[in-house]
Formats: structure tokens, C-alpha cells, sequence
């Protein structure tokens, strides 16, 4: 069966990097694309008259008065009758053939009900390589056991490395920029892509995800694997983006209490829905560890953690 999708592109604040993000899609394949859809809650919403001209498919604006990006990721499904959901970011820099490869690989994985994206980062974004040489030799350390487990091996590429698996102990172990394709269990936000059936069974993104949205997207995966035992989650390593991580712009708070107040909360909704009751206590251990500093800074950061 030929699939068609809809480019989903949800927005806050920032017009001047929708519009450039337009740009870069007016140049790559839609011919599978029925539709370019702009979700924006701005209060004074984008002016699309001038763009329709360079595309081949309709480009329509949704505009929200509510703000959240849940809210808006489940406008996008609702408004539209595409098979597939494409979601970008707003700050990316597609690939010519990003549409093609997303479904490509449902065609080639008849079980998959999401498909995750490749996210390359300039290196002005990119973390330090310091920690990229942490962060590899933890994975290294892990790989034996990983790929003895068999919760988790089958969420490992050719190389016995993880693109995206998430422990019993809410530990994320993730690399989009990954080379091979592999099972997931979750995609990154900013490239990835939904059957809009799959959605609809699960009744979308949790709105309950509010403000500067963290794990929205594996809440959403990991449901979806549980609903569906038997169905997949795939990466698609040539189904690419530069995610230009633009600093200004989106659900982001100007007071630095309210980003970690809200960090803490999503980390902890996730948590609590997908992890037993010990892989919440290991999950508050460590990330006591990691945020001991903001938790010293703001005590009431704890009750986030300990209320049921």
C-alpha cells in the first residue's frame, strides 16, 4: 500500500525560523506529502500568504490560543487525513529525500508504527567532546550487558550499540546520529514520525506535559508499544535533519525556578507512569545526583519527586 503524510510543524515564537525552515522544505521531495501543516500559538499567528506559491502541496496554518506542545502535536493528527504524521521542528534543515526514507521504512517493516529520525547538530550546539567521550565509554561499558539481555538487544544496531532504549531504571540511552538502523523504543521530537492510526489508538501526545516539554514523544512510544506488544518502533538512519537548536523562541520560561520546576515535574510523570516502584526510587537517586545543584538552590524541587 502507498502511504502519503503531512509535515506537522508546531511553533511558538518563532516566525522568522518557520520561515526559514520553509524555505529549506520548498526544496526537498513532496510528492508523497498531501500536506504541510503549521500548528502555531503564537499570539499573533504566522502570515503564510506568500509561501503557498513556492510549494506544490497545500500549506495550512492551525492557530492555537491554548499554548502547549502536546496540545498541538494532537491538533496536527486531528487535522488532517494523512497515514503518516511527520513531525519537525521548527529549526531544522531537512534532507532532500527525509519524507521518502520516513515512509520508506514503514514499507519495509510492516510491524512499525513510528518511525525515529536521524538528528545531526552543527558543531556550534553539539555538547562538548568531552562529554561525547563519557558518554561513549559509558555506552561501551554497557554493551555486553546489553547485548545480553533480553529486554534489551533487540534495541541495539550492528555494532551492539543503542540508538534510543530506555533501562528498567529510567536511564536514557540515546544517539540519533547513529549510522545503522535499528529498533527504538522512542523517537526525538524534533524528526520523527507516527502512523496517524497509532495515534488515534492511543489518544495522542499526554497533554498533561506542560510548558518546556520533556519525554513527551517516549511517553507517547512507550505506550504505544504496550498497547501493541507485537509492533515496532524503527530508526531510520537516512531520514535526516540538522536540528540548528535555536536559543530563543519556544516553551521556554524567563524565570530559571520555573524551567527546572517544570523539568522536574515531566521527568517525574514519565516516571511514574513507565517505570515499577524500585525503578522510581533508582530514578529520584540518580537524578538527585545530577540535580543536586538546582535542588539546593530550590528545595521545593524535592516534594516534585516525593509526592505520589
Amino acid at each position: 500500500m502507498t502511504l502519503n503524510a503531512t509535515i506537522a510543524i508546531v511553533t511558538l515564537n518563532r516566525h522568522a525560523q518557520v520561515a526559514e525552515t520553509l524555505a529549506y522544505l520548498s526544496a526537498i521531495d513532496l510528492s508523497a506529502v498531501l500536506e504541510i501543516l503549521i500548528v502555531d500559538q503564537t499570539d499573533l499567528p504566522i502570515d503564510l500568504s506568500g509561501w503557498q506559491a513556492k510549494f506544490p502541496v497545500p500549506l495550512r496554518l492551525v492557530h492555537l490560543s491554548v499554548k502547549g506542545l502536546c496540545i498541538a502535536r494532537n491538533q496536527a493528527y486531528q487535522h488532517t487525513e494523512a497515514d503518516v504524521i511527520i513531525y519537525l521542528d521548527d529549526d531544522v534543515i531537512p534532507s532532500f529525500d527525509l519524507v521518502v526514507r520516513h515512509l520508506l521504512t514503514y514499507q519495509e517493516h510492516p510491524n512499525a508504527m513510528a518511525v525515529a529520525g536521524h538528528e545531526e547538530l552543527p558543531a556550534s550546539v553539539a555538547s562538548p567532546m568531552w562529554k561525547q567521550i563519557v558518554r561513549r565509554s559509558i555506552l561501551t561499558l554497557l554493551r555486553p550487558y546489553l547485548q545480553h539481555s533480553q529486554d534489551y538487544r533487540a534495541f541495539l544496531d550492528v555494532e551492539g550499540y543503542p540508538v534510543a532504549l530506555i533501562t528498567k531504571s529510567g536511564l536514557f540511552l540515546c544517539d540519533f546520529s547513529r549510522p545503522y538502523p535499528c529498533q527504538v523504543m522512542t523517537p526525538r521530537g524534533c524528526n520523527m514520525s507516527f502512523l496517524r492510526s497509532a495515534l488515534i489508538a492511543i489518544q495522542g501526545f499526554d497533554e498533561g506535559h506542560l510548558g518546556n516539554v520533556r519525554r513527551e514523544e517516549s511517553d507517547a512510544s512507550l505506550r504505544l508499544l504496550k498497547a501493541f506488544p507485537d509492533k515496532e518502533i524503527w530508526f531510520n538512519p537516512q531520514a535526516k535533519v540538522v536540528h540548528l537548536m535555536s536559543p530563543s523562541g519556544g516553551c521556554r520560561f524567563a524565570s530559571q525556578r520555573d524551567w527546572y520546576v517544570n523539568l522536574f515535574m515531566c521527568e517525574a510523570r514519565f516516571a511514574r507512569r513507565h517505570l515499577s516502584s524500585l525503578g522510581y526510587k533508582f530514578f529520584c537517586i540518580r537524578f538527585t545526583i545530577l540535580q543536586i545543584g538546582q535542588l539546593i538552590r530550590y528545595p521545593e524541587l524535592f516534594k516534585i519527586l516525593l509526592s505520589p
